[in-house]
């Protein structure tokens, strides 16, 4: 009967310890759990206490191997201690008690401690807590009951901490009466589970463990408080996804999506798009009346990506358009709010702009190119060609910075296509490029050069071209004809 309930006692340990496993891995993996956390030390001190009761339990008996029974049980009950005692600073953390002042916590858990410590690495010597015969029988001596009553302190400390805070937050603060009560369950799970192995296997048996006890609670703790913590993460993304959602919505009612813009310039035919890699980008377009014959329009690209990129992408499109209103030509407009990015700049962010002013009397096009991609024109529904002229360093790059323009006389059937390098860098599962060929080829192949049929069209191929593969950057694109 003893034989079988030390084989049966050695079933559950190691069942204990698998558990335990799989909780530590369900920490760091799952739930991305650091190893330093209070909960994650339970559970590795709980698999110590079990390892060291298993060994009590083999070597006991055994003549010749005391100081393994003495290894064991010392390192078992430093475990154990170990574990109140981190119970206990959980408790305090999860339930907003934490000890403040550094000479309490060394009173209440790190003297204490060293105490235990100190009493099981020389108690081979002075037979204080434990005491181990020539037959390998171990024996309580007249410090143990103050191990067991230091262990005893610290989880009814805990306790009763988690009783309190649940009687004070029951109409208030639901986040902690639910911790309190999942504190509470687990340490009455504690002793109920060290009450059943006495009353099963004797309250005089050597090897009664408390790492079991605390094994078979801690899976109940761990699941509701990573649970609880889930809980609160996912309530957390789902105001951070609606404030980002609003912001998106923010974003695109700034750009225009009428279409064409100019009201009292039929002449001149646009249509742009813009497709974010995240909710909020950093690409932007524009298009406005600066007077009653010219008119602007603009293609960006800010460096990174989310909010902050959306953040610098709206004060640089708010300061090309007050500029545009202000300065004669493109070279001044992108030199005064290059200026004006780079003196507020502490983030380091910068923007690749290309921007063009029409002047509709005569139909000349004046542009400047602050280290964006070439665009394409097609001249009289010619093929597309790259518009080769770079002009300056990108926005905020460098405040001194001095940009110069070029003009193009347009005509009847020409057409100009702007985009953004999320464009051309879209890559496949095969890790290929887009690339400025490929776009080419299909802006010249494309047998309708309309905006709203063709800006969907090569955005169907790109995609098609990805097969799949996440979206990295911003797609913005924009088409003008002039009729």
């Amino acid at each position: 009967m003893e034989h079988l309930a030390d084989k049966l006692f050695i079933e559950l340990v190691v069942t204990a310890i698998i558990l335990m496993l799989i909780m530590l891995y369900n920490n760091i993996v799952l739930y991305k759990i650091k190893i330093n956390d209070l909960l994650t030390q339970i559970v590795v001190f709980t698999m110590i206490a079990c390892i060291s009761d298993i060994g009590i339990n083999l070597v006991q008996y055994r003549p010749g191997l005391q100081w393994l029974s003495y290894l064991s049980e010392c390192t078992s009950t430093i475990a154990s201690v170990s574990i109140g005692a981190i119970l206990l600073r959980y408790v305090l953390v999860r339930l907003d008690c934490d000890v403040k002042k550094k000479w309490q916590n060394t009173l209440v858990f790190h003297i204490p401690n060293l105490f235990v410590f100190i009493l099981c690495v020389t108690t081979p010597w002075t037979r204080l807590i434990y005491y181990v015969d020539e037959n390998n029988i171990i024996h309580s001596m007249q410090l143990y009951d103050l191990y067991i009553l230091l262990l005893a302190l610290y989880t009814i400390a805990a306790f009763a901490i988690s009783f309190v805070v649940l009687l004070r937050s029951l109409k208030h603060d639901a986040d902690k009466k639910r911790a309190s009560i999942t504190m509470l369950m687990f340490v009455g799970l504690v002793f109920v589970m060290q009450l059943i192995q006495a009353l099963s296997l004797g309250f005089e048996n050597d090897y009664l463990s408390v790492g079991l006890a605390w094994a078979v609670s801690l899976v109940y703790l761990t699941t509701n408080m990573n649970m609880d913590t889930l809980i609160d993460n996912r309530t957390r993304a789902a105001a951070v996804q609606a404030d980002l959602d609003i912001a998106s919505k923010i974003q695109l009612d700034a750009l225009p999506k009428v279409f064409p813009p100019y009201e009292h310039h039929p002449e001149i035919e646009l249509y742009a798009s813009m497709d974010t890699a995240k909710e909020v980008g950093g690409d932007f377009y524009d298009c406005f009346e600066i007077d009653d014959r010219r008119v602007c329009f603009v293609m960006a690209d800010v460096s990174g990506k989310g909010v902050p990129a959306a953040l610098f992408m709206m004060t640089a499109k708010t300061m090309i358009k007050d500029y545009a209103m202000l300065k004669s030509s493109t070279a001044e407009i992108f030199t005064s709010v290059n200026k004006y990015l780079s003196e507020n700049n502490e983030t380091g962010m910068f923007a690749t702009a290309w921007i063009g002013i029409i002047d509709t009397s005569d139909l000349t096009l004046q542009y400047t190119n602050a280290g964006h991609n070439y665009p394409y024109i097609a001249h009289s529904g010619g093929d597309f060609t790259e518009l080769k002229k770079r002009h300056g360093l990108f926005l905020a790059g460098w405040e001194d910075t001095q940009y110069r323009e070029d003009e193009l006389l347009l005509r009847k059937g020409d057409s100009l296509f702007l985009y953004t390098d999320g464009l051309t860098e879209s890559h496949n599962n095969e890790d290929e490029m887009y690339d400025t060929k490929r776009l080419n080829e299909f802006l010249n192949s494309a047998s309708d050069r309309d905006g709203r049929t063709l800006l969907p069209q090569i955005k169907r191929s790109v995609d098609e071209f990805a097969d799949g593969r996440e979206q990295f950057d911003d797609i913005t694109m924009m088409m003008i004809n002039i009729k």
